[in-house]
This record gives structure tokens, sequence and C-alpha cells, in this order.
């Protein structure tokens, strides 16, 4: 049986974010809550040899982006914000709609679900540095 082992980082070389906030409970007493994200410098963005990402980390992404676009012929990704995301949702999911897109995890949340078919990379900003 393989030996397990789980590699932590130094404690000191976390970088911390902490987000604190008063909320009032069913009964009416007041709470503080405290949530710590932890951020790190290992998830990829997607884009091949982006030269800020771990060379090893998969990538989806072209380098140029999307060069067929008349307007923008050095190449573009996508990155839409909520409001496009859902109102834009049946244009997102067709197979004739191609560009590379970038979806924050802030804006996908947990409503899209990953197909091979589409070129699109989840980034995780909440936890990016």
């Amino acid at each position: 049986m393989p030996e397990i082992m789980i590699l932590k980082r130094p404690r000191e070389e976390a970088v911390i974010t902490q987000q604190m906030f008063f909320k009032k409970s069913a009964w009416g007493k007041v709470i503080k809550v405290l949530r710590k994200q932890y951020l790190r410098d290992d998830i990829s963005c997607g884009i091949d040899d982006c030269r800020a990402c771990d060379v090893t980390a998969q990538t989806v992404l072209s380098c140029s982006g999307d060069t067929t676009h008349k307007n923008v012929p050095t190449g573009h990704y996508i990155l839409p914000n909520t409001y496009v995301f859902l109102a834009q949702m049946d244009l997102i999911e067709s197979n004739f709609f191609t560009p590379p897109i970038i979806i924050l995890q802030t804006v996908m949340g947990e409503a899209l679900t990953t197909t091979d078919e589409w070129k699109v990379w989840v980034f995780y900003n909440k936890f990016r540095l």
C-alpha cells in the first residue's frame, strides 16, 4: 500500500485574506462572522505558454485567443460578467459560438457543467494571488 503524504505550506508563506461581517441570527442576536481565504499561486489560468502560471498545468485555451474577429486580429478572450453570463446562456452553450471563454469562479458559481466540446476555462479568482 503506497504511503500518502500531505504537503502543506508553512503558515508564514500563506497569503491570507479575511472577510469579517456581522449577521443577525433568527433569534435576534448579532453574530460576528469571520471568513479566511488562503490565496494560492499554483492555480493555472488555462492559457498555453502563460509566463505567470505553472508550466506543468493543464491548459485548454490557446495563447493567441480567438483571432477570427476582424476588429481584434491579434486575438482575444471573452470574460463575461454575471449579467452577460446569465442573459446570454443560450449563446454561450451553443456549439456555433466558438471563441475561447474564461469564466470567473465568482460568476460561474455552480451553474455551469463542464463538457469536453467547449473551449471554456473556469478561473478560480477567489484563491489566486
